[in-house]
């Protein structure tokens, strides 16, 4: 279906480059990754419609690294996940007491 007014089309790419360490199995290897948007928009002033392109490079690169855990650190990372899960349903259940005893 064609549009009845002549539009202007913006298009914006970002790329983003990763690096991956993979310590356990001593492999190195590079990526991208990238987020594409496009917007359209009725045409302003000017008598020609606009296209407009727009690449970005990000200036930083995501360094990405796997290594084996060792066990105290698990533990200390299961712990810390069991006991915030109490500590919120604490909360949840001191709110809900304190609303019916009202």
């Amino acid at each position: 279906m064609p549009e009845k007014e002549i539009q202007d089309y913006f298009y914006f790419m970002k790329i983003i480059p990763h690096e991956f360490l993979d310590t356990v199995k001593q492999e190195e290897w590079n990526s991208y990754s990238y987020s594409l948007a496009h917007n359209k928009k009725i045409m302003g002033d000017n008598n020609a419609p606009t296209i407009l392109m727009k690449i970005e490079y990000a200036p930083v690169k995501m360094l990405i690294i796997k290594t084996n855990r060792d066990v105290g650190r698990f533990m200390i990372n299961m712990c810390s996940i069991v006991g915030g899960v109490f500590v919120i349903y604490g909360l949840i259940n001191s709110l809900f007491a304190g609303c019916t005893r009202n």
